[in-house]
């Protein structure tokens, strides 16, 4: 069996190529894997705000409207209690001149 051990000279080709060929793989693989990752990322973080916005917006809406409907609900009862005491009221000045 006849070793022979490369001189620089001769493995300088390999080497210009290995490295090369690792640099691209490294660049495209990196680029790729930045862009997909932002990509997943992006999507993932959209749409789990978007699921918790709304959650919060219908919870919000939902509480508003329902706190907003007893007070709307409550003045209403107030407003009727005074008509009917001031129309009572009335009556009875108009009962007691009769």
């Amino acid at each position: 069996m006849d070793y022979t051990i490369a001189t620089s000279k001769d493995s300088l080709p390999l080497y210009k190529q290995y490295k090369r060929g690792y640099q691209e793989g490294s660049d495209d693989g990196y680029h790729t894997g930045r862009k997909n990752g932002f990509k997943e990322g992006y999507d993932k973080g959209y749409a789990k705000g978007f699921d918790e916005g709304e959650e919060q917006g219908y919870q919000t809406g939902y509480l508003g409207g329902l706190y907003g409907g007893l007070l709307i609900g409550a003045f209403s009862v107030i407003v009727g209690a005074v008509a009917v005491m001031l129309t009572q009221g009335s009556g009875r000045e108009s009962s007691r001149s009769v």
